[in-house]
């Protein structure tokens, strides 16, 4: 008989495999952005890469888990320590790097148009961004360090969560799967039907159409919480756990060998959310083996900072090569390096004082570990 695994999703701080599963998926989207590439590479493992932007649709999935473990379960969801809590995690970072990035597109409005309407529209895009409007109109979209329009996402599922949250949080049995299933389907299908009349482009950013993802991570707590309160006080067995990852795994594989045979649109838009969603529930519980091995502390070290990865890899290589330069293959490895780097150090010695300093500022009690802070 396969040993059981204690349920462990009550603990929110118990997370430290999908903290580390985060690295990887930040680490997949430079790859997706910035590899070379190479006629040496074969062309499996360059569509492989080419699917890197798969990882922000995860990136939602997760955010809805971890936010409906730490919050939702208590009886009131204070709005303004939840505000405070994500306003001090994601902005500080944020800001620092569009900054950081404005020059460079000074520079290349001004070889088009000239200083003064330069600076004068680069000014407006600046404060679209800073409003975190990059997501809602074409105008802001692939201007600013174009990761950051995810972001835009992220604070339109943060300001619904006090409502969309509760309203999850309250189903059970069979009206959780029904309700699972249609947000699914439905979201998928939305894409799908709109991919037609509207421009791929201007479906890419849009909130509305990757809620379902999110919300799917908020269904997912909901059913596992459900689902260890009836198994306690044992948990599934390590096969189960097992079987799930390599079926994931085996589906992906086979998504990735089928090629551009796959709606794109929908890649774009939780197509994928069943199998994160099953990945995610396995490596939910600590004493599974891979969990256990995805908790070596220098990997949640660099989950932690794939906040960071995640936000500055555009950045790095405008102040690296240029905005149109290519890198080559030894230059990519430094590369590399220095966004892995240059996110740890952002995480502990910038990120992290910055955040708890407003969180004091504001007299506020976060409920997220820094931890979960990450993940979410």
């Amino acid at each position: 008989m396969p040993k059981a695994l204690s349920p462990q999703l009550n603990r929110p701080d118990q997370i430290h495999a999908l903290t580390s599963l985060r690295f990887f998926a930040a680490l997949y989207v430079v790859f997706f952005h910035e590899f070379p590439g190479s006629q040496k590479i074969p062309s499996l493992i360059l569509h492989l890469i080419s699917l890197g932007f798969i990882s922000v649709s995860f990136f939602f999935l997760l955010s809805g888990y971890i936010l409906a473990i730490v919050y939702l379960p208590r009886t009131k969801l204070e709005t303004r320590s939840f505000g405070v809590a994500r306003f001090a995690r994601i902005y500080p970072l944020l800001f620092i790097t569009l900054l950081a990035d404005t020059p460079f597109l000074l520079n290349q409005r001004t070889a088009i148009y000239g200083i003064k309407p330069a600076i004068v529209k680069t000014i407006g895009t600046l404060i679209g961004n800073m409003l975190l409007l990059q997501a809602w109109t074409a105008k802001l979209q692939y201007a600013l360090n174009e990761p950051a329009w995810s972001l835009s996402v992220e604070a339109f599922f943060y300001a619904s969560f006090p409502i969309i949250g509760k309203a999850l949080w309250r189903l059970h049995g069979r009206s959780l799967w029904y309700t699972a299933t249609a947000v699914y389907v439905g979201g998928q299908l939305a894409v799908w039907l709109l991919t037609v009349p509207l421009h791929m482009g201007e479906l890419k950013f849009h909130p509305l159409l990757h809620l379902s993802t999110f919300a799917l991570g908020i269904l997912l707590a909901r059913w596992q919480r459900d689902n260890n309160a009836q198994m306690a006080p044992a948990g599934p067995p390590a096969m189960l756990l097992y079987a799930t990852l390599v079926l994931s795994t085996a589906a992906f594989f086979a998504i990735v060998q089928l090629g551009h045979r796959v709606p794109y649109t929908n890649l774009q838009h939780g197509l994928l959310a069943p199998l994160f969603a099953a990945v995610i529930w396995a490596l939910s519980y600590p004493q599974f083996r891979v969990s256990q091995w995805l908790s070596q502390r220098w990997l949640v070290v660099l989950g932690e900072s794939s906040f960071g990865l995640y936000l500055l890899h555009a950045v790095v290589l405008h102040w690296y090569v240029g905005t149109s330069k290519k890198m080559t293959g030894e230059q990519f490895a430094v590369y590399l390096f220095l966004c892995v780097g240059l996110s740890v150090l952002s995480f502990y010695y910038f990120e992290t004082p910055v955040r708890r300093w407003l969180i004091s500022a504001f007299k506020s009690r976060s409920r997220e570990t820094l931890e979960a802070a990450s993940d979410a």
